[in-house]
């Protein structure tokens, strides 16, 4: 791509469950609930719908593929609004196809995935296919990496991703030490399981630039 040099180009995609609760709910806080209560009152009518996203996704990131991007990354950024036993049923295996076609048409291209608010879902996801798995501010690294462990059958865990805090990067809550502190507590977490250091939670907009710095400095300096 012209005009990024060698800097890597990220592509990214919502997962069919919370494109789906956005369809369904729209974006009112009103209405959480509605995406969970047509996974009970219209079950077939949901799964028809979440198997049309999957596909749609599949062809949204493969264009983006082969515009040049080099990393592509699946947000289930409402993860935290459908129970386990409906992700297991609704979700997980829309998020197998779309890791399996990605795979099959871009074998190079490492695939991520955030599930935020259900890291429950962390090794299955690992074992659908994903080289990469986020981990929300709510979880442990450590905890993640035991849980990969548990259900990788003796293979290589998928690379973790994660998950500092972005309330500390609020001048009304953290402080250049404070980010200091929580950063080596974060990578310390992770110990020798490969981890990209990213953050467990979306940006409000309050962020201090200053300390968006402190942050990048630290884990440079601590993973030296």
């Amino acid at each position: 791509v012209e005009g990024f040099g060698t800097r890597p180009l990220i592509g990214f995609s919502a997962a069919p469950w919370t494109l789906f609760f956005y369809m369904v709910g729209g974006s009112s806080k009103r209405r959480l609930d509605a995406g969970q209560r047509w996974l009970v009152q219209q079950p077939e009518a949901a799964k028809k719908l979440l198997v049309l996203l999957s596909r749609v996704i599949v062809e949204y990131v493969s264009a983006q593929i082969d515009a040049g991007c080099h990393v592509v990354q699946i947000f289930e950024a409402m993860g935290d609004k459908i129970s386990k036993e409906h992700f297991d049923e609704f979700a997980l295996d829309h998020m197998q196809y779309i890791a399996e076609e990605l795979g099959r048409r871009y074998p190079a291209v490492p695939l991520m995935v955030f599930p935020r608010g259900a890291s429950h879902a962390l090794p299955a996801l690992q074992n659908c296919g994903y080289n990469v798995v986020t981990v929300d501010t709510d979880h442990d690294l450590g905890d993640a990496a035991k849980m990969l462990r548990a259900f990788a059958g003796g293979r290589d865990i998928a690379t973790l991703q994660g998950n500092f805090d972005p309330k500390w990067l609020r001048p009304s809550e953290g402080s250049a030490g404070r980010v200091r502190h929580e950063v080596q507590m974060m990578l310390d977490s992770a110990g020798n399981s490969r981890l990209i250091a990213n953050l467990g939670e979306g940006l409000n907009g309050m962020e201090s630039p200053e300390l968006v710095k402190a942050f990048v400095d630290a884990v440079h300096e601590f993973s030296k």
